[in-house]
């Protein structure tokens, strides 16, 4: 969910029976929801971010970003800051939806 104070991405409980793969994909569709509604203004999200507002592991975050950069379901920015471009957004969703079965 988003918190429609902040734009704040909220993690609901099923969140945690993702595999990271797909709690990253989650948290960056989040964030771009989140910038569609007008309740944030950047997308794009550090290691450093997503680590902070997921409580997942650097070891586990990192190499996870990497991965799914390679496989062209996420994108980075000049300084490393992941998020999901237009036309991967329905390639993240099936990803996603796959990932819940």
């Amino acid at each position: 969910g988003i918190d429609t104070e902040s734009g704040r991405v909220v993690l609901k409980p099923g969140f945690g029976g993702l595999n990271a793969r797909n709690k990253l994909l989650a948290y960056l569709l989040g964030r771009k929801a989140a910038v569609l509604l007008g309740k944030m203004d950047v997308e794009a999200a550090s290691p450093k971010d997503v680590q902070q507002e997921t409580g997942m592991p650097t070891g586990t975050v990192n190499p996870k970003l990497r991965e799914l950069l390679h496989d062209r379901l996420v994108s980075s920015t000049e300084t490393s800051e992941y998020y999901i471009a237009p036309p991967q957004l329905l390639h993240a969703l099936e990803e996603l939806e796959r990932g819940t079965r």
